[in-house]
């Protein structure tokens, strides 16, 4: 192969082809460029760099790009750093944004032409893997003399382009090593490092609706996932790659809406997606049916500094006086749910606390206030949702494992949650769900305050806050055997109680929070809407309560929000009535039909007038009328 690759060399480029066995189509074509170009083979190499203002400007057109990779890029090179391999990210010309050197590096020109502004481009350095998985817009290797310039005969590369939430190329993302090994782990880490960047570009569209579509509900998980990005004025405006093929889009130059793709009615994804916040199907125009499901983007969370509600508090330093402390929580609708938060904030260090309410009540919510105002604030806030992680996975995903552990497992091991959680909180979400033989070694570790990993002899000290919470009843749970007595008492040392919103003394105090939270434009209840947010149960509680609001500011026209602005739900009785006389339970309107039939009555068919009875808008009226096929 080497002596093959040599002839090919010398023989370069008098010859009129080369044979695909020993170099591939886009390496060949990158090599006809390169002698086009009349850049030699042979010779010394001097890396061109971009001056310190350039590379400032440069670095401030690409801070998106470059805040959306951070996590990913770090995880990638602790990942793949013990194998020699060094890691760049650069622009779609092939400029060195950032750089993660490996450790192991003895070849000097791989330490000149990895630094921070290089300009890697085909047209001064020749063929590379960031210049050709430009053109072939995938996975593409070069390897030693697969490089058209002799003086990168010691680098081994593989590069991915990376696509941006329209589905353009941006970047690259290159892995290079000494080592000539071509290995197929770090090839798949690398392309879906380049997955998770795309997604994260996505999530930073705001005021979007991001919807992810897969082919039945056992996929939820896939990174496969065919993403679509629509606006509130129903026209797309991202994709993911797969999504961008799927639906063959071109967003630079054809645009698409919602109707163009689906059959079913916008207000589905409101209806059916953000408010019960679960998969549903969603039919497309030629009849193929797929499983969706709203995906409420970070970015927008993060706009918004949404804390009683997302869980993110603004972190200013709490001086220990109640009214800055009542500031801090924000609201819950319920002055107790405060009251008992102050107590868990001053014995949270000393004591683990158990939060305990249903689905939506903002368990999370309370327990990240809870490590943001405690003396641990200063580490690291550690969530694990037991319910979510396989049992197959949940002992390594806790404890962490030694490299070679079992099948697959990295070779530079893994830290578990339980020791990221080190001198912040751990906080164990759904811990009634996690499987009883694993509950005996997480009992060892909060007695002994000593975590080993998998495949491991050796114990490490650690020190952190515990918080447990879950829906479920841990007493029945400890009468049927399904969760250890023994546990249930090291992590009860202080129960705290979220009511549902049906309990609440005052849930329209945190609706307004809400509210202003999510609105872009000061807005308001009507005395109607007041009403109804009091006296319907909100099963889905805060969860429910927020999309719901969120869905109001998006489409409504007046800053007074009135009840016809809620989602288009035909379980929603919007007739003005008196308060008094409301049932207290969306679920315990079985009459919906019957009102308008009452109201058409009334109106003597004038639809009009029926919406105006009703309360409702004459549009909805229709939509309704429709469906009964009235």
């Amino acid at each position: 192969m080497q002596r093959k690759l040599d002839l090919i060399r010398k023989n370069f480029p008098q010859s009129s082809s080369v044979p695909s066995d020993y170099l591939s189509e886009h390496i060949y074509n990158s090599w006809e460029r390169c002698a086009e170009q009349q850049l030699p083979m042979t010779g010394s190499m001097d890396y061109k760099h971009l001056s310190s203002s350039a590379f400032e400007s440069l670095l401030h057109k690409h801070e998106l790009l470059l805040q959306s990779s951070r996590k990913h890029l770090d995880s990638l090179y602790g990942t793949l750093a013990g194998a020699g391999w060094s890691v760049l990210i650069t622009d779609k010309n092939c400029t060195v944004l950032k750089v993660y050197k490996s450790k192991n590096i003895t070849e000097k020109r791989i330490m000149q032409a990895f630094t921070p502004g290089a300009v890697l481009s085909e047209e001064l350095i020749g063929t590379s893997a960031m210049s050709c998985t430009l053109t072939a817009k995938r996975l593409i290797s070069v390897f030693g003399e697969e490089h058209y310039k002799e003086a990168h005969r010691n680098f081994n590369c593989v590069a991915v382009p990376i696509f941006d939430q329209y589905s353009n190329i941006c970047g690259t993302l290159d892995l290079t090593n000494e080592n000539p090994v071509r290995d197929p782990a770090a090839f798949y880490f690398l392309e879906q490092c380049a997955t998770s960047i795309q997604r994260s570009l996505i999530y930073s569209i705001p005021d979007s609706i991001i919807v992810e579509l897969f082919s039945d509900s056992e996929s939820q998980t896939s990174n496969q996932k065919i993403i679509v990005v629509l606006s509130y004025e129903q026209q797309v405006i991202g994709a993911n790659s797969v999504g961008a093929r799927f639906f063959n889009l071109n967003l630079n130059s054809v645009p698409v809406c919602y109707s163009d793709l689906f059959f079913d009615d916008f207000s589905v994804l409101f209806d059916q997606g953000l408010l019960k916040a679960s998969a549903f199907k969603l039919t497309m125009n030629n009849g193929i049916s797929l499983y969706a499901q709203i995906v409420t983007p970070p970015s927008q969370a993060s706009r918004l500094n949404i804390s009683s509600v997302s869980g993110h508090l603004t972190k200013r330093q709490y001086s220990g006086k109640p009214d800055e402390l009542t500031h801090e929580l924000g609201s819950f609708g319920d002055p107790l749910v405060h009251t008992h938060i102050t107590k868990c904030i001053k014995a949270i260090s000393r004591l683990p606390v158990l939060i305990q309410g249903e689905s939506g009540t903002g368990k999370e919510v309370a327990a990240r206030q809870i490590h943001e105002l405690s003396p641990h604030k200063k580490g690291r806030f550690i969530a694990v949702n037991c319910a979510a992680i396989p049992d197959s996975l949940i002992e390594s995903e806790l404890f962490g494992y030694q490299g070679g552990a079992f099948t697959g497992a990295n070779k530079t091991g893994s830290r578990g949650k339980v020791e990221e959680a080190d001198g912040g909180t751990l906080f164990l979400d759904e811990i009634g769900d996690m499987p009883i033989e694993l509950q005996t070694r997480l009992l060892r570790v909060l007695e002994t305050k000593e975590v080993n990993k998998l495949g491991s002899t050796t114990y490490k000290k650690i020190n952190f806050q515990l918080i447990c919470a879950t829906h479920k009843n841990l007493e029945k749970a400890l009468a049927t055997g399904e969760f250890r007595q023994d546990l249930f008492y090291r992590i009860n040392g202080m129960t705290l109680t979220i009511p549902p919103l049906r309990e609440r003394s005052n849930v329209l105090e945190l609706a307004y929070k809400v509210l202003d939270q999510v609105s872009i434009e000061p807005r308001r209840f009507d005395q109607g809407l007041q009403d109804y947010i009091e006296g319907y149960e909100w099963p889905g509680n805060v969860r429910e309560l927020k999309n719901a609001l969120v869905y109001a500011d998006a489409l409504a026209e007046s800053p007074l929000l009135t009840l016809d602005d809620l989602p288009d739900n035909p379980s929603i009785n919007r007739t003005k009535v008196p308060y008094s006389d409301r049932p207290k339970s969306l679920s315990l309107i079985k009459n919906y039909e019957q009102l308008i039939r009452e109201a058409m009555g009334v109106a003597n068919g004038d639809i009009t007038k029926a919406a105006r009875h009703m309360g409702i808008s004459r549009a909805t009226l229709y939509r309704k009328l429709a469906k009964m096929q009235l």
